[in-house]
């Protein structure tokens, strides 16, 4: 809403997207965010079919180069992306240090939601195990089947995700300024 130069007042409180619907159900908020599978749940699955919500957007996977894709199961709803919707708004691409916190959280929140980290010290044998049992479920057809019920199943290696938790040491002095200056807007 700040990229877009959108007036709004900011609601905590909601913990999960089930919470969350109801307050729209009752008309106490108009906007909201959901994961993918809350999405899929709650918003898709009921709230869309009985005219009480819509999907103004949704958010794209920032990729680790800082470039947008889209997500296709999105796309073939119609639903647009956050990126095309800006720029259909606001006469062009979106930049600026905004822009930059939108993306960095994005790589950092959107593209590891289902991350699974192990305690420090965890032997290595039981880290190994974790991270192949993971890569087989990945690849479990069963798995994908059922999952696929709630959208586009996106998973990142341990090597992507590395680089993700790597990356937020050397976080630009813009963006950190930009992401200070948001959260004291809203308090």
């Amino acid at each position: 809403m700040d990229a877009l130069g959108v007036e709004y007042t900011y609601v905590t409180g909601f913990n999960s997207t089930a919470v969350s619907s109801v307050a729209i159900e009752q008309g106490e908020v108009d906007l909201d965010t959901a994961s993918g599978p809350g999405f899929a749940r709650r918003v898709q699955s009921a709230m869309i079919p009985n005219g009480t919500a819509f999907s103004p957007w949704y958010y794209p996977k920032v990729l680790p180069d800082g470039t947008v894709a889209p997500i296709a199961y999105l796309e073939q709803q119609g639903i647009p992306n956050f990126y095309d919707v800006y720029v259909e708004l606001k006469g062009e691409e979106p930049s600026g240090p905004k822009w930059e916190v939108f993306k960095f959280l994005q790589i950092v929140t959107g593209n590891m939601l289902f991350a699974s980290f192990a305690p420090p010290g965890t032997p290595d044998e039981a880290v190994e195990a974790l991270r192949e049992s993971f890569i087989a479920t990945t690849k479990d057809p069963e798995y994908l089947e059922e999952a696929a019920r709630f959208g586009e199943i996106s998973f990142a290696t341990v090597e992507e995700g590395l680089g993700v938790i790597a990356s937020m040491k050397d976080v630009e002095p813009e963006i950190l300024e930009a992401l200070n200056n948001l959260i004291k807007a809203d308090q």
